[in-house]
């Protein structure tokens, strides 16, 4: 990964973080999508931040949520977010 790549994708997710305090939630998601896209490894710290992120404002859209949160799972299996976030989006789909 180059530095470019690494300092676009920091900026993408910045302002996911920030339309994400702002309740822009399809806005913060487009931008950790962006974010993954620069990016050559899906498994990164700042890609796992982008997945974490993601999922967690894909509450209304619990399987997608769980896509990314699994994700970071597999390359952060002790991650206390996405274990806690796990079982949310697990109840989610078991009570849809």
């Amino acid at each position: 990964m180059t530095v470019r790549m690494w300092v676009e994708a920091l900026a993408l997710k910045e302002r996911g973080n920030e339309a994400y305090r702002e309740s822009r939630f399809e806005a913060a998601a487009g931008a950790y999508s962006r974010a993954l896209a620069v990016l050559p490894c899906a498994y990164t710290d700042l890609a796992l931040a982008c997945y974490s992120n993601r999922a967690a404002q894909q509450m209304r859209e619990p399987e997608a949520a769980l896509a990314d949160t699994l994700h970071v799972l597999r390359y952060d299996p002790a991650n206390p977010k996405a274990v806690a976030r796990r079982r949310v989006y697990e109840q989610a789909l078991q009570g849809a």
